[in-house]
């Protein structure tokens, strides 16, 4: 099963209509935002002014001559992140700095790097796909592309720059409903 038919079969019972949810993954699949731009845009709106709305973030990222490089966009306070995935569009090596463990790649936050997703090593076209454990963000994420170690923990090893790694990140967002 792919991720977007997990996200489809959550939605699914979440919202007690699976038409409805057939309807968000074929918006989401038919897409209405730049792959591989850097903001996040709005790919499904539930009401006009007010409501749901669901979001992607689609970039790809430079790595530099460090553990980890942030993500343009952030995710805000209040949003649930949907789904992750992740591909390295050319190999990553690292610069035999630091503990010189770098195996995988990240996405996460500083203190967690794999809590996204990791790849299963540095290869160019190793990629990674999760439905994360819903959670409603009580702050703003900054979401890196972060060295890791085999077992997915932080390493001190730095990329060599010039790497890149595409990020998708979908989220669901919603706000109080307008007077009539």
């Amino acid at each position: 099963m792919g991720v977007l038919s997990g996200v489809g079969k959550k939605l699914g019972v979440a919202m007690g209509s699976s038409a409805l949810a057939d309807a968000i993954i074929a918006q989401i699949e038919s897409p209405v935002y730049t792959q591989g731009g850097s903001t996040a845009e709005v790919a499904i709106k539930i009401g006009n002014a007010d409501g749901t709305r669901v979001y992607v973030i689609d970039e790809v990222v430079t790595l530099t001559n460090a553990v980890e490089t942030n993500l343009t966009s952030t995710v805000p306070a209040g949003a649930v992140i949907l789904s992750t995935q992740v591909i390295l569009h050319s190999a990553v090596t690292g610069d035999a700095s630091g503990d010189n463990l770098l195996a995988k790649v990240g996405v996460g936050v500083t203190a967690d790097p794999d809590k996204y997703a990791i790849t299963p090593d540095l290869t160019a076209n190793s990629k990674h796909s999760k439905i994360p454990a819903w959670t409603v963000l009580s702050g703003v994420e900054t979401v890196t592309v972060k060295a890791a170690k085999t077992d997915g923990s932080a390493c001190t090893e730095k990329f060599v720059a010039g790497g890149l790694v595409r990020v998708r990140i979908v989220y669901l967002t919603t706000s109080d409903l307008v007077s009539l």
